[in-house]
């Protein structure tokens, strides 16, 4: 009987250490569970800046803004000394970069790198051509207040407007986080400057920049700063959510901050199972009918350690 007993026991202490196994594989081959940061709808949804924040532009010329863009960033490599000078001391007619973004202001931007996503969309911690329009930019927005501060206000509306223009098609556009964010800058600062040429805007255009601000600030960051934290507690605690979002997310932006942080999950995922499954998501994405997102897949699956360790 007591023999029967310690059977009985030694059975049900064997099981219990099976089912315990079972579970911690179990565990260990699921991807990390998802969090409210993607169980809340709206989160996975396309960024939408409050309404009246693009009422600034007029813009019925036929064509492409972003061909003009990329021309002028193309031009500003060869230009820049010229064009610094110009936004120092703005007599005469302005370089051909800075004319070329004049140009474009009354013309929507459908794309500007969606054409070549690589040029931005990667582990680069520069991106030339998108910082070349953006130091355009605010060089422009330089110009505008010398001419405003000279009583020459309807000169310095236009370089303002055209500032505001290349800022919305950045961020209309935005293929990662730092089109985005210099695109929120651009708009930012030549808000400011359109305020100071339209007091009788004034208020309207401070409303929406702290509409944009605040659009940011509560929802944006607390998404962004949680995808691409390299914190090792995030990294365990938001695992699913990066997934969900490289996956699910309809706003292209935080849909490539997801797939490349991806890419790093291959070398620092808290769990065995999110680095394995990094890859596998990967190679889906990587034939994605959006080449952004395909862009942003190959980008991810081609990191190095090499280059893991110089950007982490």
């Amino acid at each position: 009987m007591r023999r029967n007993r310690w059977l009985w026991i030694s059975s049900g202490g064997a099981l219990v250490g099976i089912v315990g196994l079972l579970a911690w594989y179990f565990f260990q081959t699921q991807i990390s569970p998802r969090t409210a940061l993607s169980l809340t709808p709206e989160n996975l949804q396309p960024l939408s800046l409050p309404a009246g924040v693009a009422d600034v532009l007029t813009q019925s010329d036929s064509g492409n803004a972003g061909a003009i863009y990329l021309s002028a960033a193309e031009a500003y490599e060869s230009q820049q000394g010229q064009c610094d000078q110009f936004a120092d001391k703005p007599i005469g007619d302005p370089p051909a970069p800075i004319a070329q973004i004049l140009s474009a202001a009354g013309t929507k931007c459908d794309s500007i790198f969606a054409g070549n996503p690589s040029a931005i969309v990667n582990y680069d911690a520069e991106h030339p051509p998108l910082d070349d329009l953006q130091q355009l930019g605010s060089d422009m927005d330089k110009i505008g207040l010398i001419l405003l501060h000279r009583h020459q206000a309807d000169d310095a509306k236009r370089y303002f407007t055209a500032v505001y223009a290349l800022g919305w098609g950045m961020y209309s556009e935005r293929l990662n986080y730092d089109e985005y964010q210099k695109g929120m800058g651009l708009l930012n600062e030549s808000s400011q400057g359109l305020a100071e040429c339209e007091p009788a805007s004034a208020t309207e255009l401070s409303q929406a920049s702290d509409s944009r601000v605040r659009f940011d600030t509560d929802h944006v960051q607390p998404i962004y700063t949680k995808i691409v934290s390299i914190d090792p507690q995030d990294v365990a605690d938001y695992a699913g959510d990066v997934f969900a979002f490289a996956t699910d997310c309809q706003d292209r932006m935080l849909r490539v901050e997801a797939i490349l942080k991806l890419g790093r999950y291959r070398f620092d995922a808290a769990k065995t199972s999110d680095q394995t499954a990094a890859p596998k998501t990967l190679s889906n994405l990587a034939g994605n009918s959006d080449p952004v997102v395909a862009a942003a897949a190959n980008a991810a699956l081609n990191l190095t350690l090499d280059q893991y360790r110089t950007i982490h």
